[in-house]
């Protein structure tokens, strides 16, 4: 399925460069016709992919969040309050100017010392957040940093009934 998103992400590209360059009125309206048609492309696989993450039977709660971060060169915590739970899916901000870097305390996002994963708007990164002991990690572990101010992530997790009902 990434191999799809990527395919579908390239011709996005390829077909805004080209409604840019367009000079006829009807050309426009056709290629921009044809980005529609690959954005819902786009927006159907990724459909399957959370229907296939979110079902099942032990996962009661899907969160959706957002994070911005506010200075560059200072690790943020993803999240400020204890939050269970046993995946997430994070995603640069499709407007980002910079680089996000996720990772624990010592995230730098800057080029020179960067420590982390890096991600460019639109890329995403799920983590599974299961220990060998089945326990399940709290969101305030993960930390993030920027290269530019006001960038972010949106995320989604999905908590246990255990978890919401503790």
């Amino acid at each position: 399925m990434g191999e799809q998103n990527e395919v579908i992400k390239n011709k996005l590209i390829a077909l805004e460069k080209m409604v840019n360059s367009a000079a006829g009125v009807d050309n426009k309206l056709d290629v921009m016709n044809k980005i529609l048609l690959l954005q819902s492309s786009l927006l159907l696989v990724t459909n399957n992919i959370l229907r296939t993450i979110i079902n099942r039977d032990s996962w009661s709660e899907v969160v959706c969040d957002r994070k911005t971060i506010t200075t560059v060169g200072t690790a943020e915590r993803l999240v400020d309050e204890r939050t269970i739970a046993k995946k997430i899916i994070i995603v640069a901000e499709t407007d980002n100017t910079g680089v996000i870097t996720i990772g624990g305390t010592t995230v730098r996002a800057n080029l020179a010392d960067r420590q982390g994963l890096p991600l460019f708007a639109g890329d995403s990164f799920p983590l599974m957040l299961n220990n060998k002991d089945d326990t399940y990690n709290d969101l305030r572990e993960i930390w993030l940093d920027t290269t530019v101010a006001t960038d972010g992530v949106t995320f989604i997790y999905f908590r246990d009934k255990q978890d919401v009902e503790s």
